[in-house]
Order: C-alpha cells, then structure tokens, then sequence
C-alpha cells in the first residue's frame, strides 16, 4: 500500500520525505478492540515537518510512516468492538496515519456520518489542540480577548473559530494581508499584520490600553516577546509550538509585573496521561461540528504522491487553514477535480484549482495536456485503450483534439535518478481554452486514472510543433518563438561556462540497466525513434536560452550521427509547464524524431549510460558532443523512447505529416 515516510532526517521534504510502498495490515493482526480503517483523507500538520527535521520531542527512527490524523471507513472489526460497524466512516489521531490502511484503537476515534466528505471531516487533531489549549488549560472565558498569532495556519485558524464559539472576541495576527483575509472570514473580529506594524501598541489600542486576556501562540521565535508584552494583568501566553523555528527566551519579569502566565498545552502528551479526558474533548468538538458551530477550512488537498509539494508548502509559510492528503480510493470515489476544491470560507491555492481559474493559462489560450501512465494490467491497459478511444468523442465535443496518442512500443531509458516510473503510455491532447478542458473534464463519462494505473503524471504546457516538410514550426502559441541559426561552439561554450555540480548530474542521469535494455529489445529494432524529454531544472532561465541554441544545432543536422536534417524537433513547450498531477514539476518537455534505434542511441549515450563496445565510433562521438551540450543545473531528467509507427501515436489528420522528413 501507499504511505507517506520520512526515510532520512533532513531539512527539506526533498531529503526527508517519499510516498513508499509498505506492507498491508490485515484484519487478522487486530487486537480484540482495534478495527482496520481504509483510509481515505488524511489532514497534515506542522508536526510532521518537524518529525521530518528530527525536531520534534518525540522522536522515531527513520524510516517511519509520517502522519497524526487519519479518515476513513471500517473494513474490519476486533472481536470486542462495539457500538461500530462495517462502512462506518470514522476518524482517528496518533502516529503513522499517512498510508492507505491503518489500524485503530476503536476508543480513541470518533464515528461520523457516513456521507460526509473525509476532507471536510472535524479534525480530532488540530480542532481539540485549540480546544484543549484555550478551554481546558488557559481557562478562556466568554468576554475576554483572545490574541492568535499564526492565525491563518491549520491549528491558528481553529483558534479563530473555537476562540468565537466560546464568546471570545478574537484579534487575529498573521504576516500578508492574503492571509488576514482568511482570518476575517473565519470571524476575528480585529486584524493585525505583525510583520508590519507594531504588535504591543496594536493590541493596546484595540483593547483600549488592557491588553489581550489570553494568547494562543504556535509560532514563538520573534512574535513570542511582543505577545508577553501585549498580555492584560493576569493574562496567560499558552505555547502551541514553535512553527517560525527559534524558541524564544522570555524576560521572566513581564510575567512578575502583569502577575502574567505561560501555560504549555500538549495535546500528545495529554492524551497518554489523561486518555479519558482528551476523548470527551474530541467527542465535545464532533458535537460542536455537527452543531454547524463551524466548518473545517480545507485549502489544499494532495495526493500522497504529492507529499513533497505539500510539506514544502508547510515550510515556506504557504498553508493557510488545512492541508489534506487524499489516498488513491478518495479519488476513484470523489473524483480528481474534488481533490483540489476547498471551503466556501477561503479560496483554494491548489494547483488544480489555480489551472481551471485561469491563473496559469488565460481562459482563451491554447495549450496541450500530456498524460503519462503506467497500467496495473494487460487487461487494464486494453480497457483504458478502449476507454481513451471513446473520450476522444468527448474531447472533439468540447473543442479539442488528441495530437499523440502511444501505449504500447514506450520505454522510460532514462529515469531521472529513480524518480520516473517505467511508463507504459503516452498521450497529447490540445485544447483551445480552459473552458473547454473543463467541459471535457466534467463529463459524465470522464473516469479517474486510478481505475486504470498504478501511476500516473499529468502535465498541461504551451508549445510549438515543427513541421520539416514545411520547413518551419506551427506555433500552437502565437508568440512563441525559436532560433535555428546557431553557432555550435557558442552552444558548447555557454553549456561549459554554466556547468555545476557534475556528481549530482552524473547521479540523475540515468542507470545503465534501462538503457542497454531498450537498447538489446528486438521490439524496438525497427522504424522511427521520439525522444521524449521532460527536464526539471535549478536554472530555468538559462536553460530557456541553452535549449533553443541546443535545438538548433540538432535540428539543422551539423551533429555526426544527425546529418542533413534526418530527424529533427517535433514539439517543444514554450513559456509554460504546469504540472497537475505528479511528483516532478518540470521545467521543458521536448519530442525529437530520429530516424532509427542507432541515431537515438548517438544522442542518448550521453545521459550517463554509456557501455563502451556497444556503440559505434559514430555514435560515441556523436554522444561526447551531446555531452558538451549538457545543461547547467539539471536536476531531473526523464528520457521516454516511443515508436509512432507501430504504437498508432499520431491520431490528429491536421497534425503535421511527419513521414516526410
């Protein structure tokens, strides 16, 4: 099964983190009152970054199983479960709750309705820290000002909404003006943007001269003092966490003269001392939710392959309210575009969401859609077959058309350092505008990836064809633009002058297993050779430049191996690749055609795969040029090999005749 784990201690999700493969739980290892939960959404929080950083209190030992809260529905029951059933959906906190099935302790989750949405289920995890904190340990009281810091992030902003239900009035602090927005429509009742104004003197004004009765602090460092600061007489600081890094030191004074307090609220650590206690509380939120006192606010939602997206949205401060991870059976249940919806009380900052609003592309721009996919069978890869088949009536419909279409004769033989799944198909599908992606997107018949694959990319940019029996491209975008006439040694020199770290490039180039593979396959013996090329990049502004004075050159036929135009670029992506669903974001994605398996290996024995003895003089000089031509700064590399020919790949009658070359 899938999870999300922590395989190394590090300081970014890069380091640290991975979506895993793990063994299932079975319903035969449960303990008499344990159940087995088929996971559905699982909410993130600033916790597991620090688990992931090994800053955390409680430490584990890599590798473990990140995650402190899980939903879900009952598959299996303990022998001495009571009061649930088979199908309930229900939802539980602890540890390692980041993976498709878990086992739970049935006295501590809690049973909800079955037909809520898991995503917008009451968090026991992030809404009982605040209830925890501001009823059970600072004592708030209906009357009294409640001071939140880091009001927008997933604990701050429950401390909003539970501040407001116990009849606080909530002045509600965070750093942008985007994020306080948030925190107005939560309910604060005053704003202030402690990054820039003057946190002390705002709170005296706003409570004129009193001070804040109590405040809720996740975020110590800088902002911890000026809160003490800003307490009333015999008011209490209670410490959350420290989200801005540093643990502040306190001048012990500013509590003698205020007869102030600071209280510690631990909601882990209650919980082991006072288990009974921390599940009435966790039962008094359900109540709360169920009462409509408040709405979860849910506004990004992953998949667990997107996991390194998602902890460093945590760490470069991009979370506002809730983080969630959907599993694979959440989106063959929910649909993909739910994945990416949020609650009515703020706007998504998804990547979906942001795509079919028009943020990346404008509402009228063309632009293609390119979906990779590796099936979990022979019969499931003839089923999506027939099924891409069908929607290519859907596509045409909302004013569309497939370009490129391959799911047979594909072969990852480079895979960007183990990042790239060995893919079985390839597809291309432009659209002239948001609207209609939207329209085909939401079609009755539109069926989710997961029905079909293992796993699967989707990746939405601009480009240009080049059509060589025209002898000129044919921009999808009107603007776009390439340079043909090149100086080969201005090329290599500006590849030269940008080169770094050459371990690291050496390391993601690509194993020699895949590649003398593809190249020993008799099924690839004969017929044309696509290079397809997605390049993730730690300069993509050189690049931008480096790679339309690398495809010139191979294009104009000057490289030993490619004379006289013999093959060629077929399309490149222009200013834009937006992935939608994936682990790499790439920077250039690029299809070459070559006019046999040997010209394709002259190029592709440079990516750190090269056998001596196996490849003609030709080929490996024509592979030490393509080495010199290496980017700078490459950080990701996957290279597919595709035969059109055989695998019926070009399916557009408008498409450019490339049989002509």
């Amino acid at each position: 099964m899938q999870s999300i784990q922590c395989i190394n201690y590090g300081s970014t999700a890069s380091e640290a983190v991975k979506s895993n493969l793990i063994r299932k739980p079975t319903k035969n290892e449960l303990k008499p009152l344990e159940i087995l939960v088929e996971v559905l959404a699982c909410g993130c929080d600033f916790v597991q970054l620090l688990l992931m950083q090994n800053k955390y209190q409680l430490k584990q030992k890599p590798p473990f199983t990140l995650g402190g809260e899980a939903c879900g529905r009952i598959i299996a029951l303990g022998t001495d479960v009571k009061g649930l059933e088979m199908g309930d959906m229900v939802i539980g906190a602890g540890n390692g709750m980041f993976c498709e099935y878990k086992i739970m302790n049935c006295l501590g989750i809690l049973k909800l309705d079955r037909d809520i949405d898991p995503i917008y289920a009451p968090s026991p995890y992030s809404y009982v820290t605040s209830l925890h904190a501001l009823k059970y340990r600072a004592k708030l009281k209906a009357g009294e000002t409640l001071l939140v810091l880091g009001a927008s992030g997933g604990v701050g902003s429950t401390a909003i909404q539970i501040g407001k239900i116990l009849g606080a009035t909530v002045i509600a602090c965070a750093s942008t003006e985007a994020k306080l927005s948030v925190c107005k429509n939560l309910g604060a009742d005053h704003l202030i943007n402690y990054d820039s104004e003057n946190l002390k003197l705002k709170v005296r004004e706003l409570t004129n001269g009193k001070g804040a009765d109590v405040v809720y602090d996740p975020v110590g460092d800088k902002y911890c003092e000026p809160a003490v600061r800003a307490l009333a007489f015999r008011g209490r600081l209670i410490v959350i966490g420290f989200a801005a890094g540093e643990i502040p030191r306190i001048p012990i004074n500013l509590l003698l003269l205020k007869e102030a307090s600071i209280l510690g609220s631990a909601l882990a650590e209650s919980q082991r001392v006072y288990p009974e206690q921390t599940q009435a509380e966790r039962q008094e939120e359900l109540d709360m939710f169920r009462d409509g006192k408040y709405k979860p606010l849910v506004t990004n939602v992953l998949t667990f392959k997107s996991a390194i997206e998602g902890f460093d949205m945590f760490q470069n401060r991009k979370v506002t309210g809730k983080l969630m991870f959907v599993t694979p059976k959440y989106e063959e249940e929910y649909g993909i575009s739910k994945n990416f919806t949020a609650s009515s009380s703020a706007s998504s900052n998804s990547r979906m969401n942001d795509f079919v609003n028009g943020k990346v592309f404008p509402n009228h721009t063309p632009f293609w859609v390119m979906t990779l996919v590796k099936f979990k069978s022979n019969e499931l890869a003839a089923a999506y077959n027939t099924y891409f088949d069908n929607q290519e009536s859907v596509v045409r419909n909302a004013g569309g058309k497939t370009i490129f279409k391959a799911f047979d004769y594909v072969r990852t033989v480079v895979n960007g350092g183990g990042l790239v799944p060995e893919w079985d198909g390839v597809s291309i599908v432009e659209f002239p505008s948001i609207d209609a992606f939207k329209t085909w997107s939401g079609d009755s018949s539109h069926r989710s990836h997961t029905e079909f694959t293992d796993v699967y990319e989707v990746h939405a940019f601009d480009g240009f064809w080049i059509d060589p029996s025209k002898g000129k491209r044919t921009p999808l975008m009107e603007n776009a633009q390439v340079e043909t006439d090149i100086d080969f040694a201005e090329a290599t020199h500006l590849a030269e002058e940008k080169a770094k770290n050459k371990q690291l490039m050496q390391q993601i180039g690509g194993s020699p297993g895949p590649f003398i593979k593809y190249i020993q396959d008799n099924k690839f013996s004969e017929g044309r050779i696509w290079k397809l090329n997605l390049l993730k990049l730690e300069d993509n502004s050189f690049y931008a430049q480096y790679g339309k004075r690398a495809s010139g050159v191979i294009t104009s036929g000057k490289v030993p191996g490619h004379e006289g135009g013999s093959g060629g670029l077929k399309f490149s992506s222009g200013r834009h690749v937006y992935t939608l669903v994936g682990d790499v974001h790439y920077d250039q994605i690029a299809t070459m055609q070559y006019p046999s398996r040997n010209a394709f290996v002259a190029f592709a024995n440079s990516q750190g795969s090269q056998q001596k003895g196996q490849l003609s003089d030709e080929a490996k000089k024509a592979g030490k040029l393509r080495k010199d031509l290496r980017t700078a700064g490459l950080a990701v590399q996957a290279l597919i090999a595709i035969q059109p020919d055989k695998a019926d790949a070009i399916r557009d009658p408008n498409a450019p005749n490339y049989s002509r070359i």
